[in-house]
């Protein structure tokens, strides 16, 4: 029969899990989305920016042969706008929303990756860090392409670095072996590339 985990397992898991500086960044976290939304429509729009609400509305509206004809960006971007615009009425907030939402996410897989690098210190340091930066601050406001792919580097590189640190993947030896112990590897993120632009 098999054993089915008691609550009090879960809770020590989750207790363990959350520690004082996955606290602390949930804190920093939710400190820099606030800071982000307090004047998220303040900035006038950007001239690039119209193309990708221009993108969402078409999807919205149904015109699928316009969003097709003039597929210039992937369209992963345009179908979340689309998205928050379902949920939020179609505005410049519920559009650079998804930005600000992905910024955040951002932090996460840095913190994430620092983790299993350097530990927990550093972690937060380099979550902080990029939070601070003032060109990520800035994009992280705009209904732009650029946070989602940043979104979507930092994920192929903690994947990497999983692969590289449990011995499944194979960086050294005949090309060919290592070109095996790649290809998934490079196929998920040929699909992220494809997704989010990259």
């Amino acid at each position: 029969m098999i054993d089915q985990p008691s609550s009090k397992q879960h809770w020590t898991s989750l207790k363990g899990a959350l520690n004082k500086w996955r606290i602390a960044f949930l804190v920093l976290a939710l400190t820099y989305f606030v800071f982000i939304l307090l004047n998220l429509t303040r900035q006038p729009m950007n001239w690039d920016e119209v193309g990708h609400l221009n993108r969402a509305l078409e999807l919205q509206n149904g015109f699928y042969n316009n969003f097709v004809r003039d597929s210039f960006y992937p369209p992963l971007f345009s179908v979340l706008t689309k998205v928050s615009f379902d949920l939020f009425g179609a505005s410049l907030f519920s559009a650079r929303l998804v930005s600000a939402v992905f910024s955040v996410l951002s932090l996460w897989v840095v913190f994430e990756l620092a983790n299993t690098i350097y530990g927990k210190k550093v972690a937060l340091l380099s979550a902080f860090l990029l939070a601070v930066m003032p060109g990520y601050f800035w994009l992280s406001r705009l209904a732009l392409l650029e946070i989602m792919l940043i979104g979507y580097r930092f994920p192929s590189i903690k994947i990497l670095l999983v692969f590289v640190l449990s011995g499944d993947l194979v960086l050294m030896g005949n090309i060919p072996n290592s070109i095996f112990l790649f290809s998934p590897l490079h196929r998920t993120h040929r699909m992220i590339k494809f997704m989010g632009g990259i």
